[in-house]
């Protein structure tokens, strides 16, 4: 059974997650698409995890924000292209 500090781990690996997957979900739709997939995948993976109460998906998570990140850059800068 997870305990606290898995729970906590756990809520703020996926806030993190949801925040940043949320950003590169919603650049193409400008602010307003930015400003609301952070809130939402932000709060649906906070809550999420917390529930589940482990942090290793949130470590799993955080890793792939990182190639995430690299994609994101990358399709930004080929729509400034066209």
């Amino acid at each position: 059974m997870p305990d606290m500090r898995d729970r906590i781990g756990g809520a703020l690996g996926g806030a993190f997650y949801g925040i940043w997957t949320g950003f590169w979900h919603g650049l193409a739709l400008g602010l307003v698409g930015m400003a609301a997939g952070m809130i939402s995948l932000g709060t649906l993976e906070a809550v999420s995890e917390a529930v589940i109460g482990s942090s290793e998906p949130a470590l799993h998570a955080f890793a792939d924000t990182v190639d995430g990140a690299e994609y994101g850059s990358d399709a930004y800068e080929c729509q400034d292209l066209w």
